[in-house]
């Protein structure tokens, strides 16, 4: 799972780069772990991580685009852009 601080240049880089002059981010993540014990020992664990992020985009005349996704990757980033764009 990549850290907030990698998230928002990714963001400002690929808005930059795709000329998008204002915008906003929203993001959220969590981390999950369970145990299935049997008799005090421990039987399966299970880990599982989520995240998401939702972009807003605002043209020039100021109409706003909206966009979500799960890929919190750069490509990810960038396609939510283009598309609130």
């Amino acid at each position: 799972m990549q850290n907030l601080q990698e998230i928002a240049s990714c963001a400002w880089e690929c808005a930059r780069e795709l000329k998008i002059a204002k915008f906003d981010i929203y993001g959220s993540a969590v981390e999950e772990t369970s145990v299935e014990v049997d008799r005090g020992k421990a039987k399966q664990v299970q880990a599982s991580s989520r995240s998401s992020a939702i972009v807003r985009v605002w043209n020039a005349d100021s109409r706003v685009g909206v966009a979500s996704t799960t890929d919190t990757d750069p490509e990810g980033i960038e396609l939510a852009l283009k598309t609130a764009q």
